[in-house]
């Protein structure tokens, strides 16, 4: 009971800064989720030391990262990935292997362990699905065939990033006796099985020839997050992290849920309760000193945001005019690449829960996140924009 009477003041404050604040600062544009993040530094242990985080806090906080990949995975659309061409192979190897090998370089020459360097590698591969395609979808900038590419190139990087951070995982942390080679057949071999079986256990409980019907939304909605529950205790027995079984999940079930009013409900239950607190405990985690610090951890700081960054629009840029875009759509292809959000910090939040991560690799990393998701969707309007009165004045 007294863990619960101190949790529930925490709660209730970060709705009310996730409901009050943001509207406060909307004109500054600042984005809900840096709001939630920033509001947590300065709240949290680093800064004002006013909130603390408790065992209660802690498992709201992971269902938030658990509905987080999963509502990732359900946005996910593997069929562009499967009808995308070689374009999107050379754009993700190219966006992907030089910021994991310049995130490789720069733990490895600070001197941290191999598991934290490949990690830290892993992370500079992963983006935001969830901010970058919304605004790829909604802008005016890109055709149509930039739009297809882009989505399958991006959607490809999460994808990867999340399967080889579940390998390092259970190779440097198993969570069971079985060896990296079988693990990965067993893992491959249940996505398949779990991709078959779903949709007939769907038709036994009456659904029809259709995974969902249109009428029964409540209890489309049991079944939906019993289904979450069911499937994230079995890859919990295969020694899978919840970052990729939640998102296998939502994959697994973005091409059946066809309720757009299943997909709102989900939405409202995630991000209006358990995701507030997830990213408002990523803030703080934020440690303000590392900024005060001339030595090892300042630099770290420096290096991570600037190495991210800087391998992201140059890998980016060159994968684009690989694929054969514009100069233009190349440049904002890298820049798009550069947000990290979703899935880069679920990745930091399971690094850092399995002892991977150090505080200064997480405050970079959350810096990235808090500078992209504010600046990267401003200059895309700016092009946005531009681009209409380009059209306009032709």
């Amino acid at each position: 009971m007294e863990t619960a009477g101190y949790a529930l003041p925490v709660l209730l404050l970060i709705l009310l800064v996730g409901l009050v604040i943001p509207e406060l600062f909307k004109k500054f544009r600042l984005p809900y989720v840096t709001t939630l993040i920033i509001f947590g530094a300065i709240l949290g242990p680093y800064a004002l030391g006013l909130v603390e985080i408790d065992d209660t806090i802690r498992f709201f906080g992971f269902l938030g990262f658990t509905f987080l990949m999963f509502m990732a995975g359900l946005k996910t659309d593997m069929d562009e990935v499967k009808q995308a061409k070689k374009e999107v192979v050379y754009m993700t190897l190219l966006n992907g292997a030089f910021p994991f090998a310049i995130g490789f370089l720069i733990a490895y020459l600070l001197g941290y362990p191999l598991e934290t360097a490949l990690v830290l590698g892993v992370i500079f591969i992963s983006s935001s699905v969830a901010i970058i395609l919304p605004s790829v979808r909604s802008s005016k900038v890109f055709d149509k065939r930039s739009v297809n590419l882009l989505t399958a190139a991006v959607v490809l990087e999460d994808a990867v990033s999340l399967f080889l951070l579940a390998l390092f995982f259970h190779y440097f942390a198993p969570m069971n006796d079985l060896p990296l080679w079988l693990y990965f057949i067993v893992l491959v071999a249940s996505v398949w099985a779990l991709k078959i079986i779903l949709p007939k256990f769907a038709n036994l409980l009456g659904s029809g020839n259709r995974f969902f019907s249109k009428s029964d939304y409540q209890n489309e909605l049991r079944f939906v997050i019993a289904v979450l529950i069911a499937v994230l205790l079995f890859f919990e027995l295969l020694g899978v992290h919840p970052i990729l079984a939640a998102f296998l999940v939502g994959i697994l079930l973005s091409k059946n849920l066809k309720s757009e009013e299943i997909y709102n409900k989900l939405h409202v239950l995630g991000y209006g309760l358990f995701v507030p607190v997830f990213f408002f405990i990523v803030g703080m985690e934020l440690d303000f000193s590392v900024f005060t610090e001339l030595g090892t951890a300042g630099i770290a700081v420096f290096l991570v945001v600037f190495g991210l960054i800087f391998s992201k629009m140059l890998g980016g840029y060159l994968g684009g005019r690989l694929a054969k875009f514009p100069r233009k759509d190349s440049a904002l292809f890298g820049m798009l690449s550069t947000v990290q959000l979703t899935t880069t910090l679920a990745a930091v939040y399971a690094g850092l829960s399995l002892g991977f991560l150090d505080r200064t690799l997480v405050t970079a990393v959350i810096l990235i996140a808090v500078i992209t998701t504010l600046f990267v969707p401003l200059i895309l309007q700016f092009f946005t924009k531009k681009n209409e009165e380009q059209l306009s004045d032709n």
